[in-house]
């Protein structure tokens, strides 16, 4: 796999479309991600996304940016795991199609800071708080990698 040389930049993605979006205020999402991800690879950015949580229904060759991980492109996609470390299953699949599910975190009832609750902490489920978990240890681990 291709990594970013000593990165200490990262960006976390949670965000995702569907390739086949016939809105045509929406055309040209592809396109411009198409420009940014090998553009953040080339400049020592670890781009880290959600896979999604389309579910058995949805596979990672159907949304973008998800499409774009492979084992050449340095596209960390993070799946979900639930509480008892086993397959998240909304996560949306990677079946080989296009796109590569990296690495897996925990998805389900996690705890995300919230400054408006008494508890200092809203509960919520999804990829999306998966990837920062993800995303905090990328430098660390490109830095490790460049060691070698």
């Amino acid at each position: 796999m291709a990594t970013a040389k000593h990165a200490d930049k990262n960006a976390d993605m949670s965000y995702g479309f569907t390739r086949t979006e016939t809105n045509p205020a929406l055309k040209g999402r592809e396109q411009v991600l198409d420009r940014v991800v090998p553009f953040a690879l080339q400049n020592n950015i670890v781009v880290v996304v959600a896979a999604g949580n389309g579910g058995p229904g949805t596979s990672l060759d159907q949304v973008a940016p998800q499409n774009q991980g492979s084992s050449n492109i340095a596209l960390i996609t993070v799946g979900g795991l639930d509480n008892r470390g086993q397959f998240f299953k909304i996560t949306t699949r990677d079946r080989a199609r296009g796109g590569s599910i990296t690495i897996h975190a925990g998805a389900k009832d996690v705890h995300i800071p919230d400054a408006q609750k008494d508890t200092g902490t809203i509960v919520d489920s999804g990829t999306s708080y998966a990837a920062p978990a993800v995303v905090s240890s990328a430098p660390q681990y490109s830095a490790y990698v460049s060691c070698q």
